[in-house]
């Protein structure tokens, strides 16, 4: 099986090594960097309009963009020509079989995913990350390393937890909400916001 991955950075690694252990042994590159000088050590096969181009002659397409709002609109496009991205899953992640996953996610080493919980499309689970029972992710959402969510949270779109924080049972937070490293979630945080901190305060809102 073959598999067209859009996206060189950092993340793009992690996602090459799951989708090898998916068994996609013909792996494809392109990045709009294609036509810069770039350090890039992959061989890149195009820009995002060359993939566009060659999509039918792939198996699998997966966008491996880290930037939330990025990866939304590259995974917008595809849809508009009939194309899903998969889901990419690491095989030590424990998932619950009540739980739905949308396309184009990506769910790393580690991760658990309890019973009854929804995640949506375009969502990254990052490594050792844990989300317990009937939690709802929106989509184009990044959940980072090491987060632990507890019951009965609703996650809103294209919002960013960061690296190990708690958010503590039946939390909502919003759309396009940022939560900085560390925090400790443990009241409901508005769309729009910036938040962070032992408990968590938001420090910054737009309208």
């Amino acid at each position: 099986m073959n598999i067209a991955i859009f996206g060189v950075g950092g993340h793009s690694k992690v996602v090459t090594e799951i989708a090898e252990l998916a068994g996609y042994n013909g792996i494809y590159y392109f990045d709009d960097s294609y036509n810069r000088k770039t350090n890039i050590e992959k061989v890149l096969h195009g820009d995002f309009s060359d993939l566009l181009t060659k999509i039918n002659s792939f198996d699998a397409i997966h966008i491996a963009i880290g930037n939330n709002s990025d990866r939304e609109r590259k995974l917008k496009e595809i849809e508009k020509i009939g194309i899903t991205a998969i889901s990419l899953i690491h095989p030590s992640a424990i998932i619950s079989e009540t739980v739905t996953i949308g396309n184009g996610c990506v769910v790393m080493a580690g991760v658990i995913v309890n019973s009854c919980s929804n995640i949506g499309d375009g969502v990254i689970i990052n490594t050792r990350a844990c989300i317990d029972h009937d939690c709802n992710i929106g989509n184009y959402t990044h959940i980072s390393p090491g987060v632990s969510i507890s019951g009965g949270v609703k996650i809103g779109m294209n919002s960013w937890v960061g690296t190990g924080s708690a958010l503590i049972n039946n939390i909502h937070i919003g759309d396009n909400v940022i939560v900085g490293a560390g925090s400790v979630v443990v009241k409901n945080l508005p769309s729009n916001a910036k938040a962070y901190g032992n408990p968590c305060r938001v420090v910054m809102q737009n309208k």
